[in-house]
């Protein structure tokens, strides 16, 4: 959670040196935000992730998650 005209304000200010924001307050981000006027923001949908070999990726590693639990092994990623 941020204050994003203070954020907006901080990065035109140089206090912030940049920023990347998938998600706003107000879905979509209003024309006339503040944060549209900072040069040193990356705005980008929140699926921006998304690609087919992510989908790929996360879906392998899905299966790989759960074959290890079944045999009872280590999961890399747990946290405890």
């Amino acid at each position: 959670m941020i204050d994003e005209t203070a954020l907006a304000q901080a990065l035109v200010a140089g206090e912030v040196a940049g920023a990347a924001l998938d998600v706003f307050t107000q879905e979509p981000l209003p024309a006339d935000s503040p944060l549209r006027q900072a040069p040193n923001l990356i705005l980008t949908p929140h699926i921006a992730w998304r690609s087919d070999a992510s989908v790929g990726a996360l879906q392998s590693g899905a299966v790989e998650r759960a074959r290890l639990a079944l045999v009872g092994e280590a999961l890399p990623d747990r946290v405890a």
